[in-house]
């Protein structure tokens, strides 16, 4: 007791015993213990023996300065205790209830197989903010099934896996079209740089984007992040390896392109190819036909787009690689290249900037990539 030592059995002096503890209750508070003082009451009453008598309580208030308030360690360590006890405590007087009646105290309690432990709630449902968009996002595809399509089946499209191998103008409204019709894993895949010709038409990207000179793919994953949290979304930065554009020197790189393509193919359920030139999709077109993925062709024009469904094989039933057994099995349909008779080369070298850009109306962007979603929905459905 002298050395300020309390050990169990050994009752000490209360006249001269003062017990100091941070309360988490307001310095302002003049009046008043905060709800850990009933535990440390009813604590050393049965396990120092001091039921029946009277201690000092100092309640320590407000945030005890650290190492981390000074502008060094040295300087941070001298506490100014005086100010500490002075300002922000308050000393009390308690008496302590017998041991019989410490026994109401908060602490653990027996929980459901008799084990005592912390009783706890759950409510980040309630309260985190992510969580909270994600099931008022939902609400409305909840809202269409039980008022119009009952047979909707929501968590198949939050299950699927989407590769978006583009993220452009098509790209990035797709994107939020998935995003609006519950799809929860998305993967974008591109190798630009975002311009400041860009936001305009693209809408997940910002001037500052263009500013910073964002890879496309990373800028637009964390757009839909912030647009609803708790997403899967990945931005993979790459080049699709293109007819007439690789030559012999970067004939190892476009190998290693090739084969992360063909990865993230295998791995996804759908894929939707929105690039901007005829030979970017010839591989994907070749590799998702070899994987016997799905693939949604989504294609502009100045007056015109192009909507089209590759089929997948109506051999061997395809698995899906997480899971999704619900997925309907369609018959294999001509792809983008089955009609045309002319290889796909270079299309983009020599020619002028509005030979190069695809000079489309703003509006057939958002047309077709609403009627490309629609297809996917109606497909999985």
């Amino acid at each position: 007791e002298a050395a300020g030592i309390l050990v169990p059995g050994t009752p000490p002096s209360t006249e001269k015993l003062t017990v100091a503890f941070l309360d988490p209750i307001g310095a302002d508070v003049a009046e008043g213990l905060g709800w850990s003082a009933r535990n440390l009451l009813a604590f050393l009453a049965r396990r120092y023996g001091l039921g029946g008598g009277e201690v000092q309580l100092l309640s320590v208030r407000g945030r005890i300065p650290s190492v981390e308030d000074g502008p060094s360690a040295e300087e941070a360590a001298i506490l100014d205790w005086k100010e500490v006890f002075g300002t922000r405590s308050r000393l009390f007087r308690a008496r302590l209830s017998s041991i019989e009646s410490a026994a109401q105290f908060t602490g653990w309690e027996p929980n459901k197989k008799g084990r005592m432990g912390p009783r706890l709630a759950n409510l980040s449902n309630l309260m985190d903010p992510s969580r909270l968009a994600i099931s008022s996002a939902d609400l409305n595809l909840r809202l269409m099934r039980w008022r119009q399509y009952p047979d909707l089946n929501v968590d198949l499209l939050s299950q699927a896996r989407v590769l978006l191998l583009g993220a452009g103008t098509l790209g990035c409204s797709v994107a939020r079209l998935l995003v609006g019709w519950g799809f929860r894993h998305i993967r974008f895949v591109d190798s630009g740089k975002v311009s400041y010709s860009n936001p305009t038409r693209q809408s997940l990207f910002v001037t500052d984007n263009a500013a910073r000179s964002d890879y496309k793919a990373v800028a637009a994953a964390e757009a839909l992040k912030r647009i609803l949290p708790g997403m899967n979304v990945e931005g993979s930065v790459y080049r699709i390896p293109m007819p007439g554009h690789t030559t012999a020197a970067e004939a190892e790189e476009a190998l290693r392109d090739a084969e992360m393509l063909r990865h993230h193919i295998r791995e996804c359920d759908v894929v939707f190819m929105l690039t901007d030139s005829r030979e970017s999709r010839w591989l994907p077109t070749v590799l998702a036909t070899a994987e016997d993925t799905p693939m949604i062709n989504v294609a502009l024009g100045m007056d015109g787009f192009l909507v089209m469904r590759h089929g997948a094989s109506p051999n061997a039933p395809r698995s899906p690689p997480h899971g999704l057994t619900a997925l309907p099995r369609a018959p294999r349909l001509g792809c983008y290249f089955c009609t045309d008779v002319v290889a796909a080369t270079n299309s983009l070298s020599n020619r002028t900037l509005d030979q190069m850009c695809t000079v489309t109306r703003p509006g057939l962007a958002p047309l077709a990539s609403a009627m490309a979603v629609e297809l996917l929905v109606s497909l999985l459905q």
